[in-house]
């Protein structure tokens, strides 16, 4: 189960970054920036404790993150997990 840290009614992704080397299959996740919608970060508490992920949606689509942490900046958040920075905004 995990619990909700916190929740957004309208948010968007405003940046998508690789962390590490960046490959081939790493340019898909760039085709978020821009999604806006409801967003829910969640604290994993079985199975990648401590750690948070993300779940977005709108009325046409919806996605999840992997898990990562958090940093909070004024109304920006930062994920980053093993793969890549996702910027989130509130609107």
């Amino acid at each position: 189960m995990s619990k909700i840290i916190s929740e957004f009614p309208c948010a968007e992704v405003i940046d998508v970054r690789p962390v590490g080397n960046e490959n081939e299959d790493w340019e898909w996740r760039k085709d978020y920036i821009g999604f806006k919608g409801s967003i829910c970060f969640y604290e994993s508490e079985k199975i990648d404790p401590g750690m948070v992920y993300v779940y977005m949606n709108n009325e046409d689509s919806d996605f999840k993150t992997s898990s990562g942490t958090i940093e909070v900046n004024g109304k920006t958040v930062t994920l980053t997990t093993k793969n890549t920075d996702k910027v989130f905004v509130r609107v």
